[in-house]
């Protein structure tokens, strides 16, 4: 083996490495996009519970205290449902970016892996034309050889 090939090797082994990594924010990504989007089913299901709430009031007597008290507690409601929906589309972006990076990673290792499966074939070609060379020689001092002989 060359030492370029070693080198090569040497990329491809920190390539590897990096693609594990990118492998790991993705799975990271993923859990924190999972998070969010439970975030998300959560203050949903509790803004529509503030919604339900809302409708009883309308349909009783209740006092304009309570009718404001209720209503900041809707808006309040609303804005951490918003909140969640802005964390979920964040995190749902950043699953795109770590995606595009592993595939990013794995496509520069291919690449080196190419390049590396070249060099041997060359490597072998050359060998296999010296070994060729060689044994032509040995061929051509047996023949002189025998003609020596003779």
């Amino acid at each position: 083996m060359t030492g370029r090939r070693r080198r090569i090797q040497r990329i491809a082994e920190i390539r590897e490495q990096e693609l594990e990594e990118r492998a790991r924010q993705l799975a990271s990504a993923h859990r924190t996009e999972d998070a969010a989007s439970q975030r998300l089913a959560s203050e949903t299901e509790r803004m529509r519970a503030a919604e339900d709430r809302r409708a009883q009031l309308a349909t009783a007597a209740t006092t304009t205290d309570a009718w404001r008290e209720h209503n900041e507690w809707l808006e309040l409601r609303e804005l951490h449902q918003r909140a969640a929906s802005a964390r979920l589309e964040h995190a749902r972006l950043a699953v795109l970016r770590a995606r595009d990076d592993v595939m990013a990673a794995r496509a520069a290792l291919r690449r080196l892996e190419v390049l590396d499966e070249r060099l041997e074939r060359l490597e072998r070609k050359v060998e296999e034309r010296q070994e060729l060379k060689a044994h032509d020689e040995l061929s051509s001092q047996r023949v002189s050889a025998r003609s020596r002989t003779r």
